[in-house]
């Protein structure tokens, strides 16, 4: 922390805060003055950043939700807040980081941190940066996340890629998800085509990244989120490898699933009706649920069928159904 404000400094912060209240336009001139000294800098980034979570107390967010509302023009006070926050951001950057994402016994601060820094975007970066190689996996894994709701335009792909490859199971797996959801977002469906090529070109550290993780977990977590970007047949390829050797048994469920989802292939269906001969309802219902959902999407069949009448269907399409 910066130290304690002189008198003078207290007497033109609580000036400024009457303005700032007020919504008055001269606070902008007198903010950028308070913004040139780090005490009242610090002491203007706490304003804002109590008003943003002010806006959003009464509301249970996820993660995401705080993305979007941050973003959003519906609240008022939110996007007021954001915008000042914006205007100092140099100088606000060091309070929110060391009051808010190094905070990591307070976990709702935490979260007010990851949104504040992905607003503020390419300023941060130096920050993020830094804070990416902290002794603290919390930290580390709040810059993932920081880093999966910046603005798309932000090149943040180099800072997750060294974070898929940290010591903390919890930080690869944020990492991982982030990096797929942003490459996603970079790769739109447009009249229901998208270039999956170049989707699994850039998705290549998250795949490589599968098939060296030792940690079920985050196994799952990163073909969960290939399921949900519908990626491509490369993308595909590396799950049916996992599957073919996974031996736990939530991860197997996420593999099967995924598979449905992803770039159809008929490799990827047999791989299915196999796994469905060795995952009995009875053993193990949620995995021959998974296997079967992704089956009927593949075929388009809107009831289960068993393993041979998987292969009967299988020997008699020509073609298994895209994703939808």
């Amino acid at each position: 922390r910066p130290g304690n404000a002189t008198p003078a400094q207290e007497e033109r912060l609580k000036q400024a805060l009457d303005l700032y209240r007020r919504k008055d336009p001269g606070f902008a001139a007198i903010r950028d003055e308070l913004a040139a000294e780090p005490v009242t800098a610090w002491a203007m980034t706490i304003w804002f950043a109590a008003d943003v979570a002010r806006s959003q107390r009464s509301l249970r967010t996820t993660r995401d939700e705080w993305g979007r509302l941050a973003k959003g023009a519906e609240n008022p006070l939110t996007r007021y807040a954001v915008g000042h926050l914006q205007a100092i951001a140099p100088a606000a950057v060091p309070c929110i980081s060391r009051e808010m994402i190094q905070n990591v016994g307070d976990r709702s601060k935490q979260k007010l941190g990851q949104v504040l820094l992905a607003e503020i975007g390419a300023p941060a970066l130096p920050e993020l940066t830094r804070l990416a190689g902290d002794p603290q996996w919390q930290v580390r894994r709040s810059v993932a996340v920081c880093a999966g709701i910046s603005d798309s335009g932000l090149d943040v792909d180099p800072l997750l890629q060294g974070l898929l490859a940290d010591p903390e199971f919890a930080v690869r797996a944020t990492a991982a998800r982030a990096m797929v959801e942003r490459v996603a977002a970079r790769h739109p469906a447009v009249g229901g085509d998208r270039d999956v090529a170049a989707l699994d070109a850039e998705l290549e550290p998250v795949l490589t990244r599968l098939s060296m993780e030792r940690d079920p977990f985050v196994r799952g977590e990163i073909v969960r989120a290939l399921g949900r970007a519908q990626a491509g047949p490369s993308a595909g390829a590396a799950i049916r490898a996992a599957l073919a050797v996974e031996r736990d048994r939530k991860a197997k469920e996420e593999m099967a699933a995924a598979l449905g989802l992803v770039a159809h292939e008929q490799a990827s269906a047999e791989l299915l009706i196999d796994l469905l001969e060795r995952s009995p309802r009875q053993a193990d219902p949620v995995t021959w649920g998974a296997i079967q959902r992704s089956l009927r999407r593949m075929s388009g069949y809107r009831r289960n069928l068993d393993p041979s009448g998987w292969r009967v269907w299988l020997a008699e399409s020509k073609t298994v159904q895209r994703p939808r």
